[in-house]
């Protein structure tokens, strides 16, 4: 576990460098990351979120962990609650808007299209994360996710060795 904090935290880290110069910014995304990807508690974790972007509202990894988090709520909600795919769309959108070409657009939408049935596109998506960010453990490990939601098992191994092999 404190090897995968470790990883998790300075992907953080890597990420988000020269993107802010705002240590609060910066703290309340670090946290963010934490409270929703370890702990589970989205709720918390939205609510750094949405004050992070009464700082900057143009800080698009901001926008890029509500996505996956919504993506992550709506796959966990029993029934599914379409409200976290459509704040996940809006988070997208929002991105696609500040930067067009940002590798945080990959992810978020392979996601989103996985969850809408769209999965070519979904493993489309995945595939750009790796070609824009090609040495990102963690875009490989996008791949390997979206490769087993498909059921393409061999393909899905192949993501999660070189995930491994990054780390």
């Amino acid at each position: 576990i404190a090897k995968t904090m470790d990883a998790l935290v300075l992907t953080g880290v890597n990420e988000i460098e020269g993107l802010t110069t705002s240590g609060e910014v910066y703290e309340l995304y670090m946290q963010a990351r934490i409270l929703g990807n370890v702990n589970l508690d989205y709720d918390g974790a939205e609510k750094l979120i949405l004050r992070i972007l009464e700082i900057d509202p143009k800080f698009i990894p901001a926008y890029y962990l509500l996505s996956i988090h919504s993506s992550n709520r709506y796959s966990r909600s029993k029934p599914k609650d379409k409200s976290f795919l459509d704040k996940a769309k809006e988070c997208i959108n929002k991105i696609t808007e500040l930067d067009p070409k940002s590798y945080f657009l990959y992810s978020p939408k392979a996601n989103y299209y996985l969850h809408i049935g769209e999965k070519e596109l979904a493993v489309e998506m995945a595939k750009k994360a790796v070609e824009s960010q090609p040495k990102r453990w963690s875009s490989y490990a996008v791949l390997a996710f979206i490769y087993t939601s498909t059921g393409n098992s061999r393909e899905a191994i192949k993501a999660f060795m070189k995930c491994f092999e990054l780390d």
